[in-house]
C-alpha cells in the first residue's frame, strides 16, 4: 500500500502520536482493516508500531474500543507472550497503539502446523487462569456474547430474515434467492433440532453465568501472525465474557482458515477450567449447528444493501460483482459442508 506521510492524519491524532513515539518526520502505511476501524503502521527513526482508529460506538453492540483496549491490557498480563504489547490508548479519540509484530499470515499455502494449535488452547487457558484478576480489567460482554440458546438461536433467525436479493445486479438474483431458501430450509431443521432438546430436557437452555469464559473472539488462524517467538493472536475488537462453548465453536467454525474437527477436545480441555466438562460438550452439538448457519449468514453479507455498501467502501480493489459472486461461492460451499463434522 501507498506510504503517506505523518500530515494526512487528523491534526488530534497526529499530535497524540508524535507524543507517543516522537519524531515528526514519521510516516504512515496504511493496513488492511475491518470496515469499523482504520490501521496504520507508524513508522519513524525509533521504530514501528500499530496504530487502530476506531469508529463511533454501535448502538446495541459492545465498545470495539474498550474491548480491544481492555483485553491486550490483560492478556499483556496473563499471555503477553501471545499477543502484541499494548503501548498506549487513548478514550477520547478511539486510538489504540499496539507492538508491531514481525510475521506471516497463515493461507492456503501456510496451514497451522500441530503445534500451532497448541499454541492456541495454550493462549485460550492461560486467558481464563486468573478470573480475579480478569473480572477487574473486563467489563465487556463479548460480541453476540448471549448465555441461552434461544438467544442464539434468534439472532441467528433475525439474519436470515435480513437477506435478499433485490439490491443486487439482475444476473445474481436467480442464484441468490435460491441460496436463500436453501438456508431458510437449512435453519428449520436446526430450529427442529433445538426445539426438540429443550423439550426434552437434554440440554439446558441458559448457561449459568459462573460458567462465562474470557475469549478473544472471532478467534483462530485468520487472526493470528507466525512469528520467530511463535503465533501470536490480534484483533480483539469483539472480545469479552462469553459462553465457554461459543469459544470453543466459532475456532472451528469461521471460514477463512477452518481446522479439523479432531481438535475439539483439545479446546475443549483448554476451557474445562470454566464449566464441567459435560456440559460443555452438550451445547456444543447443538450450538455447532445453530452457529454454522449464522456464519453461513455473515460471509452471506452482501446480501444485506447496507452491508454490501460498506463492504465495497473497504473492499476498494474488488468489484461489486467479483465480490457478490465470491461470497455466494463460499455461502454455497458452507451450506455444503453442513455443521463441525462430527458433532451434527
Amino acid at each position: 500500500m501507498a506510504q503517506q506521510h505523518i500530515t494526512d492524519l487528523a491534526p488530534e491524532i497526529r499530535a497524540w502520536g508524535q507524543k507517543q513515539f516522537g519524531a515528526s518526520d514519521a510516516a504512515i502505511t496504511p493496513q488492511s482493516g475491518g470496515a469499523n476501524n482504520q490501521v496504520y503502521l507508524w513508522e519513524n527513526a525509533t521504530g514501528r508500531a500499530i496504530v487502530k482508529l476506531y469508529g463511533p460506538p454501535t448502538q446495541g453492540m459492545p465498545d470495539r474500543f474498550i474491548a480491544e483496549a481492555e483485553f491486550l491490557e490483560y492478556a499483556n498480563t496473563v499471555a503477553e507472550d501471545f499477543v502484541p504489547h499494548l503501548l498506549n490508548s487513548d478514550s477520547d479519540l478511539r486510538v489504540v497503539a499496539m507492538e508491531y509484530i514481525e510475521g506471516g499470515n497463515f493461507d492456503g499455502n501456510a496451514r497451522p502446523t500441530l503445534a500451532d494449535i497448541q499454541r492456541a488452547s495454550e493462549f485460550l487457558r492461560l486467558l481464563n487462569s486468573d478470573h480475579s484478576t480478569a473480572r477487574q480489567l473486563i467489563t465487556n460482554h463479548a460480541a453476540d456474547g448471549f448465555l441461552r440458546l434461544t438467544e442464539h438461536a434468534q439472532n441467528t433467525e433475525q439474519r436470515i430474515d435480513s437477506l435478499a436479493s433485490d439490491h443486487l445486479p439482475r444476473a445474481f438474483q436467480k442464484s441468490s434467492n435460491a441460496l436463500i431458501s436453501n438456508v431458510k430450509q437449512s435453519w428449520v431443521g436446526v430450529n427442529r433440532k433445538l426445539t426438540g432438546a429443550l423439550s426434552e430436557g437434554t440440554i439446558v437452555d441458559e448457561l449459568d453465568e459462573k460458567y462465562c469464559c474470557l475469549s478473544p473472539s472471532d478467534f483462530g488462524f485468520h487472526n493470528s501472525i507466525s512469528s520467530a517467538k511463535g503465533t501470536k493472536f490480534h484483533d480483539f475488537e469483539f472480545a469479552g465474557w462469553d459462553d465457554p462453548t461459543k469459544a470453543v465453536v466459532d475456532f472451528f467454525l469461521q471460514p477463512r482458515i477452518r481446522i479439523s474437527s479432531g481438535h475439539i477436545p483439545l479446546m475443549q480441555e483448554a476451557i474445562a477450567s470454566t464449566i464441567p466438562i459435560d456440559i460443555l460438550q452438550r451445547r456444543t452439538t447443538i450450538l455447532s449447528s445453530i452457529l454454522q448457519v449464522k456464519w453461513i449468514t455473515i460471509v452471506l453479507a452482501v446480501l444485506r444493501p447496507e452491508r454490501l455498501e460498506t463492504m465495497l467502501k473497504v473492499n476498494v480493489r474488488q468489484s461489486a460483482e467479483d465480490l457478490i459472486s465470491e461470497r455466494l461461492r463460499r455461502g454455497n460451499e458452507l451450506l455444503t459442508e453442513g455443521a463441525i463434522v462430527g458433532l451434527s
